[in-house]
């Protein structure tokens, strides 16, 4: 039974640093990824998904995306994803006061241990039919933000519905040069609380914000956010490592020797750590000069994350 489900969207370098995990970390049981596709060239998640099902990586596709290319759009993404079959995936779908149509896609699809999502809370109060709805045999999980409201979750416990927590842990700045103003926070206790709290797993946005964007422009400053845990405390902090020479838009290769360099000398001062091989990369690209790309800086900290997450849930 998977603990960690981390909410990633179908984008590229996500994508990647699930792959990336995946090959690492084979037949891995502690984090269930789950997976909004935001874009209708299926490819990458089609690879995606090839991967996972080799390194037997369990993961939870959401099947109603409402982000990026499928805003506003009713799909079908069963039928262009030709390798779901052999996979070790749960359908997930995003409730948004759609119970009847997300009643309907359930039995039209004949799915069966779904996980019904809740981003934005829970309230039984406002909609009459949820209570009935959830009360299905086909509907196994829920994945509910603002999950210590008492009365909600004492209705799911009710219906025998295994409850996953989710938290939108980043606190996102308008500009990147801000997270000098705050550069180390707190961002979870959730990994050494969640079974106390009687959830059955825990689910966030890894080193990302809730809000869903396509990507900006060239950024003034470059930051690397990277979680980190001190052994022996019950918190995971975040540190927002960003460059110096913030004035202009010029020197992006510059910017990011200046950030990268500041996680070298964290971690290699902070030794007892984690540091697993998402450092070693960025270690590896300033060591030869190199500018991978705002994509790969991402990516690595989002695997640094998995990786980090998955450590302390080995070491429980």
């Amino acid at each position: 039974m998977s603990m960690y489900y981390p909410y990633l969207r179908g984008k590229q370098f996500e994508l990647i640093a699930l792959r990336d995990f995946a090959n690492e970390y084979p037949n891995n049981s502690n984090i269930c990824p789950i997976i909004e596709p935001v874009k209708e060239n299926l490819k990458t998640l089609n690879n995606t998904i090839d991967v996972l099902k080799d390194q037997g990586v369990e993961f939870v596709l959401v099947l109603n995306p409402n982000e990026g290319d499928f805003y506003g759009k009713s799909i079908n993404l069963i039928g262009g994803l030709e390798n779901l079959a052999d996979s070790k995936w749960v359908p997930g779908l995003i409730y948004s006061h759609n119970c009847e149509e997300l009643g309907r896609l359930i039995q039209s699809q004949h799915l069966d241990n779904v996980v019904i999502i809740f981003k934005d809370g829970i309230d039984f109060e406002r909609d009459d039919s949820l209570e009935k709805f959830l009360s299905q045999e086909n509907i196994d999980s829920v994945v509910v933000s603002n999950a210590d409201t008492r009365a909600g979750k004492r209705k799911l416990q009710n219906l025998g519905k295994k409850i996953i927590r989710l938290d939108d842990n980043f606190h996102e700045q308008k500009r990147n040069a801000d997270y000098l103003n705050v550069q180390d926070e707190q961002f979870t206790e959730e990994p050494f609380y969640f079974k106390e709290d009687s959830f059955e797993g825990f689910s966030d946005f890894t080193t990302l914000p809730k809000s869903f964007s396509e990507g900006g422009s060239l950024p003034y400053a470059v930051a690397i956010h990277l979680t980190y845990h001190i052994p022996g405390q019950k918190m995971v902090y975040i540190h927002h490592f960003v460059s110096d020479s913030n004035f202009d838009q010029s020197n992006i290769q510059g910017k990011f020797a200046e950030a990268a360099k500041k996680t070298i000398v964290f971690f290699h001062y902070h030794s007892t750590y984690f540091h697993g091989s998402s450092l070693d990369e960025l270690e590896s690209y300033v060591r030869d000069g190199k500018y991978p790309g705002l994509g790969v800086i991402k990516k690595i900290s989002i695997k640094h994350h998995l990786q980090l997450i998955n450590h302390i849930l080995e070491e429980k």
